[in-house]
């Protein structure tokens, strides 16, 4: 992860806290460059995504993606916007009044 730029980051399951999600980021720390989070249970869950969670830290900007190829892997890194937008969740929008139905 060390060629990579400021704010790249990579997600994984945590195997010291199982169930949890780990994050290695790039920083702009000299003694540190990079750095590693643990997501907390209560961070994410019915109110917050874990998608959500990552838009809103300005540290993580590029999520590195692997995918496996013929005798190697191939890393891509994306804007996390692109990359997490559809898992974002959406605006909700007043259903509009229909017929035998009122809006509460």
């Amino acid at each position: 992860m060390e060629n990579q730029g400021l704010g790249t980051f990579l997600l994984r399951f945590s195997e010291s806290n199982p169930g949890l999600f780990g994050i290695a980021y790039v920083s702009d720390d000299h003694d540190e460059k990079i750095k590693h989070c643990l997501v907390r249970a209560e961070e994410i869950g019915s109110n917050k995504s874990l998608a959500e969670f990552l838009r809103d830290k300005e540290q993580f900007q590029y999520i590195l993606s692997m995918s496996p190829e013929e005798h190697r892997v191939k890393v891509t890194r994306l804007e996390k916007n692109i990359a997490l937008g559809n898992y974002y969740a959406k605006k909700k929008t007043a259903p509009k009044q229909g017929k035998g139905y009122i809006v509460l």
